[in-house]
């Protein structure tokens, strides 16, 4: 890989709100004497990339925890924000690009892939199915959509076998030795309140909080298309394959590339969470059921709920609670009776406890969450018509 003088522009990436990693050198620092450290640096960058070395310093990460959700007590409820070294950054830029223009020439990332990509995002990722699924049912086809989930999914990357990967895409030489480099022998430790965990050695997965990481992941599943024949889309590590329905053979066939992803996740060490993975039916009511085999067990794929069907089963329990229907509310629903539970609207169901998933998937026990989250004045309506209109401008804002 050729590395001339870099321009300095290269620093105006850096974020200087950011703080440091652990050889304490800020992004500001960086940024302000840019002109002056452009020379050594390169020297620096070039020896690295020669000998395909990093310094020590380049390979550690402060992981600072920071509070999700739930009790605060219980380490999953935290997300690990990970700072790295800011000046191996600014080589993992340069590195980036050289990368990026090499497959983009080749044309090597997958069409279906909308993470981290230029050009495309979210809203492409988004528009791409909701065009296929929308006139699939204006032809008057069902949809099924497999939303796949994997289990810490940049976290468990395994090494070599990326390393491998990133030979046969063509990365070779003193590149590739530095990238073997970049991604072993790395050590991180937690910090909190200005207290230090000791150095942990990591294992696996991309850099958290690096430049390159996102790539890297990239370039290890970038295959997964190519291992089906269905419908698929995914940004980063989200995933979902999808096929419309116009015969029994379509819900066979979509089974099949789940089984084919399920042998590409046991190959590749890249585990998916089966009891994240959904199913959602759109547009039709078949009985449709898959199963994701994962360590020798079959998962049954829970379905998730379409937007349009939960909307019905809302508006139908603002009926039952109303009186619009001629049955027992009681039958259904229970109020809650907690006086200190004030937040929300004034109508909140109470909630219970079921053994079985085909109690807790029913109408009855799926709807409560929902209608207990919305606010007061949509629930408060007069009217059925009310209540749509209201919920639909709650849900559009």
């Amino acid at each position: 890989m050729e590395l001339g003088t870099f321009s300095t522009d290269t620093f105006s990436k850096l974020k200087p709100a950011k703080s440091p990693g652990p050889d304490n050198i800020h992004p500001m620092f960086l940024r302000e004497t840019a002109y002056n450290i452009a020379l050594p640096l390169t020297l620096i960058f070039r020896k690295s990339l020669d000998e395909g070395v990093l310094p020590e310093e380049w390979k550690c990460a402060n992981i600072t925890p920071i509070h999700k959700k739930g009790l605060r007590s219980e380490a999953e409820n935290y997300r690990p924000i990970s700072l790295t070294s800011a000046v191996c950054k600014v080589l993992e830029t340069i590195v980036k690009k050289q990368m990026t223009t090499y497959l983009d020439s080749e044309g090597i990332i997958t069409n279906h892939q909308h993470g981290f990509v230029r050009g495309r995002s979210c809203l492409t990722n988004l528009l791409h199915v909701i065009e296929d699924w929308t006139s699939n049912l204006d032809k008057e086809y069902g949809v099924d959509v497999i939303y796949l989930d994997y289990k810490k999914a940049f976290d468990t990357v395994p090494h070599k076998r990326l390393v491998n990967k990133l030979e046969h895409l063509g990365f070779a030489g003193g590149l590739l030795n530095w990238l073997k480099a970049f991604l072993t022998n790395r050590t991180m430790r937690v910090v909190v309140n200005g207290c230090f965990s000791a150095w942990a050695v990591v294992l696996s997965g991309v850099p958290q909080g690096s430049v390159l990481g996102p790539l890297l992941f990239l370039l290890f599943v970038n295959e997964l298309p190519d291992w089906i024949k269905n419908n698929i889309c995914m940004f980063a590590d989200d995933t979902k394959i999808w096929t419309r329905l116009t015969n029994p053979t379509d819900a066979e066939s979509l089974q099949k590339d789940i089984d084919l992803l399920s042998t590409w996740s046991a190959r590749w060490q890249l585990k998916f969470n089966p009891e994240k993975c959904k199913l959602m039916h759109i547009g039709h009511k078949q009985d449709t059921k898959y199963t994701i085999r994962q360590d020798n067990i079959n998962w049954n794929i829970r379905t998730y709920w379409n937007i349009l069907e939960l909307r019905g089963d809302l508006i139908e329990t603002f009926k039952i609670i109303t009186g619009e229907e001629q049955v027992n509310r009681e039958t259904f629903f229970q109020m809650n009776r907690n006086v200190y539970d004030t937040r929300g609207n004034c109508f909140k169901l109470a909630t219970s406890r079921s053994r079985l998933e085909v109690r807790r998937n029913f109408f009855s026990q799926l709807v409560i969450s929902h209608w207990n989250r919305l606010p007061a004045h949509v629930v408060e309506a007069d009217t059925v018509y009310t209540f749509k209109n209201r919920l639909d401008e709650e849900w559009g804002n």
